[in-house]
């Protein structure tokens, strides 16, 4: 469930080893509790399972605070609205089930509590899918010229969207991407416009469906300039992360290798090797 659901709300969600880890932590506790309690050591599967549910609240409370914090983020109106009505659903309903399994001495002895928890899973878990499934954009992918790159021509070109014009041009002006923390919000007031209105522009027009993705693209390619000029050889790469707006380096080095194809040191190195070269 942990990964689902950061796989249903993040683009491009891939589990690194520690996402795979965590699911293999909460089997290896359960089996071992299930070992220790057939070999007559109760006190230790005690523990275990104690163990084991604090791992999975763990991930519970990671998940729902992921979902929730990241809404701000989130061009994709439909996804956006549901991650608040996931959050808060999700929440009562583990919050249900901990007061039920604490009013009852043994929950895993009693058939019936565990059919009425089977069931109910059942029932949320196609609930949710028929919902998301009638959701507008929520699993489409948004048609986009050339992955996380406004196209050139969009400030000047006549035939576009004024308004969307207007967005571009003024994030390139002022550079708006390289402030970190910088919000849909800013970029509406800045470009005049409701806020709803610059998150359907960059979403159905520009082809986004995350704001991270719409600045990252020029943070990306600020990033390459600098890496590439020899008179900023040893400027620290991470220096430039923070320069061009990411908030730390590791996702700064996600992004940069997703769009170059090269981690930034090996894109620094090829770059001034060729400019040296020449």
């Amino acid at each position: 469930m942990w990964l689902f659901g950061r796989a249903l709300f993040a683009d491009g969600f891939v589990p690194r080893p520690l996402d795979w880890a965590i699911p293999g932590l909460l089997f290896s506790l359960w089996m071992l509790r299930l070992f220790l309690d057939g070999f007559g050591f109760p006190a230790g599967a005690g523990y275990l399972l104690v163990g084991h549910g604090l791992v999975q609240l763990g991930c519970a409370v990671h998940l729902f605070w992921r979902v929730w914090a990241d809404a701000e983020d989130d061009l994709v109106g439909s996804r956006r609205q549901f991650r608040h009505v996931f959050v808060v659903l999700g929440g009562c309903f583990l919050l249900v089930i901990a007061l039920v399994e604490l009013a009852i001495a043994d929950p895993d002895e009693d058939p019936v509590l565990l059919m009425v928890q089977a069931l109910a899973v059942w029932m949320v878990t196609v609930w949710a899918s028929l919902t998301l499934l009638r959701m507008d954009g929520f699993f489409d992918r948004s048609p986009r010229i050339e992955t996380g790159h406004v196209p050139q021509d969009v400030s000047s070109n006549s035939t576009v969207d004024p308004d969307a014009a207007r967005i571009v041009h003024i994030v390139e002006s002022q550079k708006l991407y390289l402030q970190t923390g910088c919000t849909v919000g800013r970029v509406a007031d800045e470009a005049g416009l409701p806020e709803y209105r610059a998150r359907e522009i960059i979403n159905r027009q520009l082809g986004f469906r995350n704001f991270s993705d719409f600045l990252n693209g020029y943070r990306i390619d600020e990033a390459a300039n600098r890496l590439s000029d020899p008179q900023l050889r040893r400027m620290p790469i991470l220096t430039i992360a923070l320069d061009v707006g990411f908030g730390s380096i590791g996702p700064f080095n996600r992004a940069f290798k997703s769009r170059m194809g090269l981690t930034p040191s090996e894109y620094r190195r090829s770059a001034l090797g060729s400019a040296l070269g020449a």
